[in-house]
């Protein structure tokens, strides 16, 4: 298993934030946010530093890019094309900074309070999907009716593979479903696949390393 590149990776985080000194001055705060992470995009305005989100984009962090940050009354939403890890240390690093600055206090107030998006683009040698070759009986039906019906010559193969929870049953954030497929335009020989889990990513990773391991 080869880890290629990350596609996005998402940390969100839900809390509630006090300060005892009493309501902070948004346009100080934020203004010393931006120049912290070197945010090119962010708010402007009263009301963009008022309403929901409150969102900046293409900031640094260390010498990793922050895609997007964006801040609501009860948490935050961190993207950015890296490991989790970044996306954890960031949030982390904001938290006590915005603290020991500001003197804004993180709350911590659901059981579930953060859950991760993973997705990658992992090369797989041998093929990542061999779990499915017992569907090759319907490739290769689907084969011989496409050729009867519009008379194309085309080899069936398994191309994805997906798993979900049943997000009825569940209150709270909910885990996107785990998915592996081919790279779309690639050739299915190169073996390279983009997958997506509810997870940090090297548990993603160890869940691929597994799936290929099945027989």
């Amino acid at each position: 298993m080869e880890l290629v590149g990350f596609e996005l990776s998402r940390l969100v985080s839900l809390s509630l934030t006090r300060r005892i000194a009493g309501q902070i001055y948004w346009p100080a705060a934020l203004h010393a946010l931006v120049e912290r992470y070197h945010f090119s995009r962010h708010p402007s305005s009263y009301k963009e530093m008022t309403e929901e989100p409150i969102s900046f984009a293409h900031g640094a962090f260390g010498d990793v890019a922050i895609d997007t940050f964006d801040i609501y009354s009860d948490g935050i939403i961190v993207t950015s094309r890296s490991r989790t890890d970044v996306l954890d240390e960031f949030v982390a690093d904001v938290t006590e900074w915005m603290k020991v600055e500001f003197g804004m206090e993180r709350l911590e107030t659901h059981t579930i309070s953060k859950i991760y998006e993973s997705h990658i683009l992992v090369r797989s040698d041998p093929t990542l999907l061999k779990v499915l070759e017992p569907l090759n009986e319907i490739a290769e039906l689907l084969a011989i009716r496409l050729n009867k019906v519009s008379r194309q010559d085309a080899k069936f193969q398994p191309f994805s593979l997906a798993l979900a929870a049943d997000q009825s049953t569940l209150t709270g954030l909910k885990p996107i479903p785990f998915r592996v497929e081919r790279k779309v335009g690639l050739e299915f020989a190169t073996n390279l696949y983009v997958s997506s889990a509810p997870l940090p990513t090297n548990e993603h990773l160890a869940v691929l390393s597994k799936l290929e391991e099945l027989k």
